[in-house]
């Protein structure tokens, strides 16, 4: 639905400019500042645009795909 394409829009860098690209920014800030990764929520926010932008988090989503389909398929392999 529309959610999925707004996500894929972000994780793909299609989409660097809306209201909900900002939030995904914000949250991952918020996040890198938590876990002592970012002094700030400016460079956070900053950490997580070059991410987005360089593609880290669309290999980081396609890995956890292939992740999950693999536990799928060794979970349902187990029933038979």
């Amino acid at each position: 639905g529309d959610n999925l394409h707004i996500f894929q829009g972000i994780v793909a860098g299609r989409d660097t400019a809306s209201p909900e690209y900002r939030a995904v920014c914000l949250n991952a800030a918020a996040g890198f500042v938590v876990a002592g990764r970012a002094d700030s929520i400016r460079d956070g926010k900053r950490m997580a645009m070059n991410l987005l932008r360089e593609g880290a988090v669309i290999e980081l989503v396609g890995r956890f795909l292939e992740l999950v389909k693999r536990i799928a398929v060794s979970e349902t392999a187990g029933k038979e």
